[in-house]
């Protein structure tokens, strides 16, 4: 057995290689397994009720009936990403190729690893119905804004366990100013795994990344991790001594992921993106859907707003014969007329729901 074969042995071994991947993936805890109805989609079922309240029991009609609305919802993944490395053995410093291996590892590490948590993050940072903080971090403001975010996460009924906190490096500076004066930071164990220490804001693991790995403007965001499914296909990496033409002079490496990231969009408030507002004022709009209703359609308005401002939501005009008017649906949640509204970062639709009356 030559040289090349003991590495490639080493490295085909799950645990050498994902000893190298999670040493460098920062957005490990959103991957899930991933289950496949096809060679490229992923299916799940979102369920909606027709309105969030109990009924009342009735003596004669027992329970009142609810509407449920079930939908399937599937994703196609897309990323199907990878390189061929090759490397001459008469530059090879290692005898017999082995340097193939230590280059792989860094590839991984500098190219694949990055790629992979840019492209997820941006895919929660691009999540519509997002909860959003506009301002810019301070060593003045920077817990207010992120305990502001962990409000908008409780009011949004989201669950706290499994809370992550991806700071950009500029913000963790800021943080770290705080923290020496005001111990803002703990030492202790997230969701439930007792064996590994981590630093941790209120109940959210924090996770620093390079300030290019968030979208343009965020400065950080906090989410339940499963509101984000990240996926993988497959991920491989394959090594070879013998390359067709070269002989044994030439060893290659092929490293490919074929992976996606997914933002359930009904709990997409679980989600608060930190925006740094000192590029400008960004607003967004709000439309109004009359959905079912008769007639012709009476459209309130409303101005375009910032993101993270508060709004209150329009009264409904309009009317559908022997339904009843249960609120305003963003495509994720509903919201009773009148009721106080964030502003995701992105335009809104906001659609009438009615139920049939009884």
């Amino acid at each position: 057995m030559n040289e090349i074969e003991r590495a490639i042995r080493y490295l085909k071994s799950p645990d050498a290689l994902e000893k190298t991947i999670d040493l460098s993936i920062k957005t490990k805890d959103l991957e899930v397994p991933s289950v496949f109805i096809g060679a490229q989609t992923v299916k799940y079922q979102r369920i909606k009720f027709g309105d969030y309240k109990l009924g009342d029991f009735d003596r004669e009609k027992g329970y009142g009936s609810k509407d449920i609305i079930l939908e399937f919802v599937e994703e196609k993944i897309t990323q199907d990403k990878g390189d061929k490395l090759y490397i001459d053995k008469m530059d090879d410093e290692e005898a017999m190729a082995n340097g193939i291996v230590r280059i792989a590892n860094r590839y991984i590490k500098q190219v694949q690893a990055p790629e992979v948590d840019k492209y997820r993050l941006k895919v929660v940072g691009s999540a519509n119905h997002a909860n959003v903080v506009s301002g810019t971090f301070t060593t003045a403001n920077i817990v207010n804004k992120l305990l502001s975010g962990r409000k908008l996460l409780i009011n949004s009924h989201i669950n706290l366990d499994g809370l992550l906190l991806y700071l950009s490096a500029s913000a963790e500076s800021v943080m770290s100013d705080v923290a020496m004066t005001k111990g803002t930071l703990s030492l202790g164990n997230w969701n439930g795994n007792m064996e590994a220490k981590v630093y941790m804001f209120k109940e959210a693991k924090i996770i620093v990344v390079p300030d290019d790995y968030l979208p343009s403007g965020v400065q950080a965001i906090m989410l339940n991790k499963d509101v984000a499914a990240a996926m993988k296909k497959y991920q491989e990496c394959e090594y070879f001594d013998k390359i067709p033409g070269f002989g044994g002079r030439r060893a290659e490496a092929d490293i490919g992921i074929y992976h996606d990231c997914f933002v359930y969009e009904e709990i997409a408030r679980g989600i608060v993106l930190y925006l740094d507002d000192t590029a400008g004022a960004v607003t967004h709009t709000v439309t109004y859907d009359k959905g079912k209703a008769d007639g012709v359609e009476e459209v309130p308005t409303q101005d375009a707003t910032k993101p993270g401002v508060e709004i209150k939501l329009a009264a409904n005009t309009n009317t559908y014969k022997g339904h009843k008017f249960v609120g305003w649906d963003d495509g994720a949640n509903l919201y009773a007329a009148g009721a106080t509204y964030i502003m995701p970062n992105s335009n809104v639709k906001l659609t009438a729901r009615w139920i049939e009356e009884a």
